[in-house]
């Protein structure tokens, strides 16, 4: 009996599907053919219509095809997905086909399976969109958290012979637009990451999670293996346009055997090869205390959705931590004075920076993002020459004819 029930636990095992955590289908692998579903772990439930893949025009997608059925729904289910817990989206494209007879409309939704009678279970994710023309549109949904693991895209055509098809469908994480993060949910330990989309590529030295001193830090230590880069990376952001920048905090642990460097930079992915397109934002910050300071860089416009934190600790047992790391949109210039509420307008061009305000500025200093002195000079007629600044985020002191102190910030473009 013991034999037996080892042998069938064996086979269900080897014959269990595994749950999706994320889906992206455009179909052109599929076998084409009104007969073609189910294929892949793809499924339908259709009565009357047909659903089918097709691969007219030169590129594969899903059809309902409402032949002589019109008004009767049909349903096209996707692989069993990973239990959604509310953080992801599903996208696709949609249209009527070529030649189709009429309109009809595609709604997406949840359900509990692929038979018949599961489609009773059918949740909608928003309301169901009119398909009015052979235009493809793409279109996107959130999907909550729930118990049910299918998705289901609902056909229903107007008329007899109505084609509407699907494509393109993707069920993913969206990318971030901001980041703010003290790691103080994360879970702590030498294997605690990836977590919460949080990745790391480490070959010899440790990137872990840390809780000592009662707050936590993302810690690089190089055990024995000093001169070695490692990597921490952040969840997928959106496309970065060049209007965000990224600030933290770093220092050296306590108990650190010697310094080391962070450097912050952007990166195509999360694998090691991916390292190979790291793209520095700015200079090495030489760790040389365990007092955490705070550093800000400008993130440009850029095709790669990750920013890496790459990490070289100098000696043996050097260890280096980042700490509340925030990503967001530039805010605006202009910082009330104090003392009398007067209010400087900061107008960068890409060789002058022009002062405009109620007082008259006396002198100016500007520093860089990192903190360090870029200029320190007397303004003359409210303007100063930054031609000799990089591109970036800047800082600026400004002192009035009468006395007043203002503080702002500046992008140089």
């Amino acid at each position: 009996m013991k034999t037996k029930l080892f042998l069938a636990v064996t086979l269900f095992a080897i014959n269990a599907k595994a749950q999706l955590a994320t889906i992206n289908e455009n179909f052109n692998s599929f076998t084409t053919g009104t007969s073609a579903l189910p294929q892949k772990d793809w499924n339908k439930v259709s009565a009357g219509p047909l659903l089918y893949i097709d691969g007219t025009g030169g590129e594969n997608y899903a059809q309902a095809y409402a032949l002589f059925s019109p008004n009767v729904a049909n349903y096209l289910i996707t692989p069993q997905i990973v239990a959604p817990d509310g953080t992801k989206t599903i996208t696709f494209t949609a249209a009527q086909s070529a030649g189709s007879a009429g309109q009809g409309t595609i709604e997406v939704g949840l359900v509990d399976g692929i038979t018949s009678a599961d489609m009773a279970s059918f949740t909608s994710l928003g309301t169901a969109i009119t398909l009015t023309s052979t235009t493809e549109n793409t279109y996107s949904f959130s999907v909550p958290a729930s118990t049910k693991q299918y998705i289901a895209f609902k056909f229903i055509g107007s008329v007899s012979h109505t084609a509407l098809h699907v494509d393109n469908v993707k069920y993913y994480k969206a990318p971030l637009s901001e980041i703010n993060e003290n790691f103080n949910s994360f879970t702590t330990g030498t294997s605690a990451l990836p977590q919460k989309d949080w990745n790391k590529v480490s070959a010899g030295p440790l990137l872990y999670i840390d809780g000592s001193g009662g707050q936590n830090y993302a810690q690089a230590y190089t055990l024995f293996s000093p001169n070695v880069p490692n990597y921490l990376i952040t969840p997928q952001i959106e496309a970065p346009d060049g209007t965000k920048t990224i600030t933290f905090t770093a220092a050296q642990t306590t108990g650190s055997a010697g310094q080391g460097t962070i450097e912050v930079g952007l990166v195509d992915g999360i694998t090691s090869a991916d390292m190979a397109s790291f793209t520095s934002l700015g200079a090495a910050i030489t760790l040389t205390s365990t007092t955490d300071n705070t550093y800000t860089f400008t993130v440009p416009a850029s095709t790669k959705q990750y920013i890496a934190f790459r990490f070289v600790g100098s000696v043996n047992h050097a260890a280096l931590h980042v700490d509340n790391v925030v990503y967001k949109k530039i805010e605006i210039l202009s910082v009330p004075d104090i003392k009398n509420k007067n209010i400087f307008q900061l107008v960068a061009t890409n060789n002058e920076l022009k002062l405009i305000g109620n007082e008259t500025a006396k002198n100016i200093k500007i520093y860089s993002s990192n903190g360090s002195l870029a200029i320190g000079t007397l303004v003359a007629n409210n303007s100063v020459s930054i031609s000799k600044l990089s591109t970036g985020v800047y800082f600026s002191v400004i002192e009035t004819t009468s006395g007043n102190i203002v503080k702002s910030k500046f992008i140089k473009k």
